[in-house]
């Protein structure tokens, strides 16, 4: 790992879980988890990167077992967290792509591994179109959008362009439909009781400008230059795609089925399906879901 000498000095005196640091000239929320234990291998950085409605708190229940060997970076893109998009900056994926760059760069970092959920995993693997990813590990991708999945987003842009309510009505509508569609009908039956909490939480770490800048400028479902497809045929790292069996946003509600849309990604990567699983597969099942990360990463 090549890491400047006074930031691995100052990011090994923090104790996890780090509170988030904004970046002074990108705009960017983040926060370190520094390695527990030093390791003779040094591997990379390992990147995190949320889903549409995610931010760094999203990962807290993960971090603590990631960051046994390795730093741990957990990173909100533009359009994430509970701070909006500046005037002069877009969600689109590619300059999601150059800021991450950027991000990476000024660490001093040659290359980090990445971990994906949903958006994050878009961004993931455009990002390793650069070179400067080793290993990608992503959930809840697929190549094409299928017409259940189109209509969600076409919700959502409903809910967030809604001037009938203030911001926090129009959250907690988005909170109410996102958490509807991420999990599987088992797993918010079994924790109905943390239901009113998750939707808080999404409340508390967005913004309506924000959620409306990523539906809009990188969810717009057209396979442009920085598509998925386009960053399947142009990425330089080592893939490993994760689904849930019945993620309605991957496929589980459309003829070909998930293992249909896993199928149009084999050729890119690895690939495995969670049995019974919804959309946030690092959220259902944490624990197999590091498992399978930390095996992949080995």
């Amino acid at each position: 790992m090549n890491l400047r000498p006074s930031l691995l000095h100052a990011l090994s005196s923090l104790s996890p879980p780090a509170a988030p640091f904004l970046h002074p000239t990108l705009n960017r929320r983040y926060a370190y988890y520094p390695p527990q234990t030093q390791s003779s291998s040094s591997p990379p950085p390992l990147l995190l990167l949320g889903g549409t409605s995610q931010s760094i708190s999203s990962w807290s229940p993960h971090v603590s077992q990631l960051s046994k060997s390795r730093l741990v970076i957990a990173y909100e893109c533009c359009g994430q967290g509970p701070s909006p998009p500046l005037s002069h900056e877009t969600c689109a994926i590619e300059s999601q792509v150059s800021t991450l760059e950027k991000f990476v760069n000024g660490l001093n970092l040659e290359e980090v591994d990445v971990v994906g959920l949903s958006f994050g995993s878009r961004v993931g693997l455009a990002f390793s179109r650069t070179g400067k990813v080793n290993k990608l590990h992503v959930s809840g991708l697929t190549r094409t959008r299928d017409d259940y999945s189109m209509k969600v987003l076409e919700d959502w842009r409903g809910i967030l362009i809604d001037g009938s309510d203030e911001d926090h009505g129009i959250l907690k509508r988005f909170a109410e439909s996102v958490i509807d569609v991420s999990y599987s009908e088992g797993f918010k039956e079994k924790n109905s009781k943390w239901r009113e909490k998750w939707e808080e939480f999404v409340v508390n770490n967005n913004t309506v400008e924000g959620l409306r800048g990523l539906l809009n400028q990188s969810h717009a479902g057209v396979e442009d230059e920085w598509g998925v497809t386009k960053s399947l045929l142009a990425s330089r790292s080592e893939n490993r795609f994760i689904v849930g069996e019945v993620d309605v946003l991957c496929g589980a509600e459309s003829e070909k089925g998930v293992e249909g849309a896993m199928e149009e990604l084999r050729p890119f990567g690895q690939t495995k399906v969670f049995e019974g699983c919804g959309h946030a597969v690092p959220m259902e099942m944490g624990k197999a879901w590091r498992d399978d990360l930390l095996e992949f990463l080995t």
